[in-house]
């Protein structure tokens, strides 16, 4: 039994690789595509001012419309001689994406069994909201990584009443996904506060408030450049009318946004094996961080499928374990269970 185990194992490690060589081989043309992305142009522009002069960080016109943590980071990719060109940054936005599908693997790895993982990430990888992001400067990718670090510190919150490293580790996380975009704060906020209230049940109500203003009220310092830059003119920027879509926009798109049926059924049962033999803290985180995701992006009049691509990395994690359950359930049927492993693969 431990050498099919193994045989298996050793089959999927190969199948992730092979998975990976491919996703590369099928994204990296992107890099090189003539086809501007309004978004685009805006980071590159602040990246490469950004890059020339450092003060120009704290001007209210970078602080418009994104936080400008994102051209931040991607600033180097601007030589000291010469202006970048837009393949100097869609590279680093490209190596993000893919580090995406690994990190995904790696997550789902500590959850769930390798073939759920796997699972995961292909799910992930052949996605056409991923494969559109692959090769775009946009803040959206680092944004969907980002989430992982920050369900990562919740769940290894310790219970007690005194604050440490892990409440550190939650605002420190918590205040990256805030100034990447703002409204993550305005999901990041709430969450923090439910988990921490409701979940860390082991302490009393009041400690378990109070344990909660640190990583909050760190969180909300990513609001103060707004308040400081009360003229930014971040309402007047003009959008096409495709945009402006009801509030019931991402609920009607979501089975279109997962790929189509077969990944909207994996997600269903993903999320009913979740709700049934999960773990207490992420059952319950998971489908929290989804909800209130999609109820402020549902808040704004300016909607589009791409706003949801963080959600992607969550949802990822749902049809692994709708796939790894499904596995499960398999193993005495050894046919069926073989059948599934190469569907996977």
């Amino acid at each position: 039994m431990n050498k099919q185990n193994g045989r298996s194992s050793l089959w999927i490690t190969a199948g992730v690789v092979l998975f990976l060589v491919f996703i590369l081989y099928r994204h990296f043309d992107m890099l090189y595509t003539e086809r501007l992305w309004p978004d685009e142009a805006l980071y590159a522009w602040l990246a490469e001012n950004i890059a020339r002069q450092a003060s120009f960080f704290f001007r209210p016109v970078v602080w418009d419309i994104h936080p400008p943590l994102f051209s931040l980071l991607i600033s180097p990719a601007t030589s000291a001689t010469s202006a970048a060109s837009l393949e100097n940054y869609r590279m680093i936005v490209f190596g993000i994406n893919y580090f995406g599908l690994v990190a995904v693997y790696l997550f789902t790895r500590r959850l769930l069994s390798q073939a759920g993982a796997f699972a995961a990430m292909a799910f992930l990888g052949i996605n056409a909201v991923y494969s559109f992001s692959a090769g775009f400067i946009i803040v959206d990718s680092l944004v969907a990584i980002m989430h992982l670090p920050f369900i990562f510190a919740l769940l290894h919150l310790r219970a007690g009443t005194r604050w440490g490293w892990d409440d550190a580790l939650v605002a420190v996380t918590g205040l990256f996904l805030a100034l990447l975009k703002w409204y993550c704060g305005l999901f990041v906020l709430p969450v923090v506060i439910v988990y921490y209230l409701f979940v860390l049940r082991e302490s009393h109500f009041l400690s378990r408030l109070k344990r909660a203003l640190l990583p909050s009220g760190i969180v909300l310092t990513a609001f103060l450049p707004y308040f400081f830059h009360a003229a930014l003119v971040v309402n007047h920027r003009e959008y096409d009318p495709v945009f402006f879509q009801p509030v019931w926009y991402y609920g009607s798109i979501l089975p279109e946004f997962l790929g189509g049926v077969l990944p909207s059924i994996l997600f269903a049962v993903g999320a009913l094996f979740l709700l049934k033999k999960g773990d207490l803290r992420i059952k319950f985180l998971l489908p929290l961080i989804i909800i209130m995701e999609i109820l402020v992006l549902s808040a704004s009049s300016v909607k589009d499928v791409r706003y949801l691509f963080p959600v992607l990395f969550l949802s990822a994690v749902i049809v692994g374990t709708g796939v790894d359950g499904l596995v499960q359930r398999m193993r005495p049927y050894f046919w069926i269970h073989k059948a599934m492993c190469c569907l996977i693969i």
